[in-house]
């Protein structure tokens, strides 16, 4: 995971005092890696923006993906049993 975070150059995760796998940082890398690739587009760099999306997908690929479906389904039934409320 470091790698990937030192890969994009975002050294955010070295500033918290969590785990470098809190999901607050992996967001925030993926934002910071969206942010340099609007950059990279609007400067006409197409290999930063390639070199850019392959640090952001294989990130969101390796860290986030695998556990969003089972966390939106978890979700739905809370708010489910809420609203039955």
């Amino acid at each position: 995971m470091v790698e990937l975070y030192m890969d994009g150059g975002y050294d955010g995760f070295q500033k918290i005092h969590d785990r470098v796998d809190y999901i607050g940082t992996a967001f925030q890398y993926l934002s910071f890696i969206n942010l340099l690739r609007i950059n990279a587009a609007r400067n006409k760099n197409a290999l930063e923006y390639s070199r850019l999306s392959l640090c952001f997908d294989e990130f969101f690929n390796h860290y986030v993906k695998p556990w969003v479906n089972t966390f939106c389904d978890r979700a739905d039934k809370i708010l489910l049993f809420i609203k039955e409320f």
